[in-house]
């Protein structure tokens, strides 16, 4: 085909890409967050017992700065990749081998800095994986039910963690090196399945027919705002909802200090608010999706996620009791999928240039990972000033500012995308 970022190549239908993407997605974040949570303290009290906590800090701190940066250069090496065997289906397949064989070798060492290295290692090998699902959005999916596609994929997150630890908890008599690999074993089958469902061919781009440039400029990675506002805008409305999500690491020390509860009742109070939320993301992730497609309609969908997210944080931050906690906790379960309900369509819908959809959703993941990075290092300053009142107030207030940015991006077509698609992508949609 002659026009640019297009693969001429047989589509995926939806009812093959949809589960395609589901068990990619559950897979890797499986063999990622129940290492976060329980893995790897594991590991650490094992061979540092005395230095837990600052190993740990060291081990995730390097691992996320590692997928943070690593997010757009994944994306462009994706991008250009070339084999038959299709970009993103190569990128799918090998992340989740490497990403294993690293979560395997960490059950293996013995050294704080081995463990360290294979983390990251771990969660470079993971981003590519990742990004690449993501790309086949922008790429295989027709706007008109991206909704749809990005409720399903955005509940995956809040249920694939409890999967994982709900395995390892049947596991827990067994030795922590089995679990590693079972961590392992679940990423590698996720991603022979995925690529086994998806159809994809080698990647021409129009570009190079043409002989024009497409050498990789470090300097060029970030489109440029005042070219691209709508990427711009989305970035930015990104950030600020994200920005929402660190305050819950606070939610254990608060429940304590306020409402004074014990060690054996702050468990239960933490697994219930777990289950409040997984299950209401779940649902208006879903449900939501659905109906901005036959909408048309993505920014009110943001808009009104921003102010529940925003106003449940600083409702949480003034509650007097426990059961106003869990109100707000309700607020902000469905806040959350409402907004991941749209969250994909809206980011592969602005893409600059669709052959280059996993660099720049790379750029995208970044402005999630970014606000983990910066809210939890402001935290102790605005707390010291102001207690919880006013960090979780001025957390709320971020993401209610995600209403204002969103309105830099255009609204969907009242009909279909002028997007460009191979026709095998319209017949399959």
């Amino acid at each position: 085909m002659s026009t640019i970022g297009q693969t001429i190549q047989p589509a995926t239908p939806f009812k093959r890409i949809v589960p395609a993407l589901v068990v990619s997605n559950a897979a890797a974040t499986i063999a990622i967050i129940p290492p976060i949570i329980i893995l790897l303290t594991l590991k650490l009290t094992s061979i540092a017992p005395n230095n837990v906590a600052g190993a740990l800090a060291m081990v995730t701190g390097i691992g996320a700065f590692v997928a943070m940066i690593f997010n757009p250069v994944a994306g462009a090496i994706g991008d250009r990749t070339r084999f038959q065997f299709g970009r993103r289906r190569t990128w799918i397949l090998a992340g989740a081998i490497f990403g294993g064989a690293s979560l395997l070798g960490i059950g293996l060492v013995a050294e704080v800095w081995q463990i360290t290295l294979l983390w990251a290692l771990a969660q470079a090998s993971f981003t590519f994986q990742l990004l690449a699902n993501n790309a086949l959005i922008a790429e295989q999916i027709v706007e008109s039910r991206r909704g749809s596609i990005s409720g399903i994929v955005g509940a995956v997150p809040g249920i694939a963690p409890l999967i994982g630890i709900a395995l390892l908890n049947k596991m827990n008599a067994q030795p922590d090196l089995l679990k590693w690999a079972i961590l392992a074993i679940i990423a590698v089958i996720g991603a022979v399945i995925a690529v086994i469902l998806i159809r994809e061919g080698r990647y021409l781009d129009s570009r190079k027919v043409k002989n024009e440039t497409t050498k990789f400029n470090l300097w060029n990675i970030i489109p440029n705002p005042r070219k691209y506002p709508a990427f711009a805008s989305a970035w930015v409305t990104r950030f600020l909802v994200f920005s929402c999500i660190p305050a819950s690491l606070f939610n254990s020390v608060y429940l304590i200090e306020r409402f004074r509860f014990s060690k054996a009742e702050l468990t239960d109070k933490i697994m219930l608010t777990i289950v409040i939320s997984t299950v209401l993301v779940f649902v208006f992730s879903l449900i939501g999706g659905m109906i901005s497609d036959r909408l048309r309609r993505q920014k009110p969908f943001v808009i009104g996620a921003g102010i529940l997210m925003g106003f449940s944080l600083i409702l949480q931050g003034f509650a007097p009791s426990f059961p106003i906690f869990l109100v707000a906790t309700v607020l902000m379960g469905i806040g959350s999928g409402t907004y991941f309900a749209v969250d994909l369509a809206i980011l592969t819908r602005v893409l600059p240039n669709k052959g280059d959809a996993a660099k720049d959703l790379g750029i995208f993941n970044i402005a999630n990972t970014l606000p983990q990075t910066i809210i939890p290092a402001i935290a102790p300053l605005i707390l010291n000033v102001g207690g919880y009142e006013m960090f979780f107030s001025f957390t709320g207030i971020l993401g209610m500012l995600s209403g204002i940015a969103v309105l830099g991006v255009p609204e969907m077509l009242p009909r279909e995308s002028n997007v460009v698609l191979p026709k095998s992508v319209k017949k399959n949609n």
